[in-house]
């Protein structure tokens, strides 16, 4: 479970510090209580009832801080916002402002967020990729 929803993503997007808990790492830790409110153990074959089980952490460690203990917040710890900033063809942007003016309410420039409105925010780089290349 832990590859599928921490390790894999965290290295998909490039995160040396997430994803494990390696030398290096965040130290985010979180523990589930393997037994549903039914009183079902959590078994990868009842898939229903591990997702249940799964959605309510009973302790949490984030950076190496407890933030949770027995279900209960015990701090407050605040984290990074990543985000990607891939680079984009300039000429498309009046064609774009364009189809945001006939198309939505919201104005295109409303959209833009400047790194002052991402407090503790972290650039994930963007690299082009072909369609079949694998890590």
């Amino acid at each position: 479970m832990a590859i599928v929803t921490r390790a894999a993503p965290a290295r998909i997007l490039g995160l040396r510090d997430k994803g494990h808990l390696g030398v290096g790492a965040d130290g985010d830790v979180a523990l589930y209580d393997r037994v549903d409110v039914d009183g079902t153990e959590c078994r990868c074959s009842r898939f229903a009832s591990c997702r249940r089980a799964l959605a309510r952490v009973r302790h949490l460690v984030k950076g190496g801080r407890w933030v949770l203990r027995e279900g209960k917040i015990v701090e407050e710890v605040r984290g990074r916002t990543f985000y990607v900033a891939p680079g984009h063809d300039r000429a498309l942007e009046r064609e774009l402002r364009d189809y945001f003016e006939r198309t939505y309410t919201v104005a295109f420039d409303n959209y833009a967020l400047d790194d002052d409105d991402v407090p503790l925010g972290e650039v994930i780089p963007c690299e082009r990729r072909a369609a079949n290349a694998s890590s």
